[in-house]
């Protein structure tokens, strides 16, 4: 039983951290643009409407 727990549990872990630390990374930029003044403009995809 604890081999069946143990192959249950490493891939898990895989799993939830590779999403926590890709969250973990962006925060820094959104935080940064949550606090920045509302006056400035939004950013741009990079595309043009025409």
């Amino acid at each position: 039983m604890a081999k069946v727990l143990l192959s249950v549990h490493v891939p898990a872990g895989i799993v939830v951290i590779g999403p926590v630390t890709v969250a973990a990374s962006l925060f820094p930029r959104h935080a940064r643009q949550a606090a920045a003044p509302a006056t400035a403009p939004p950013p741009t995809s990079g595309t043009q409407e025409g």
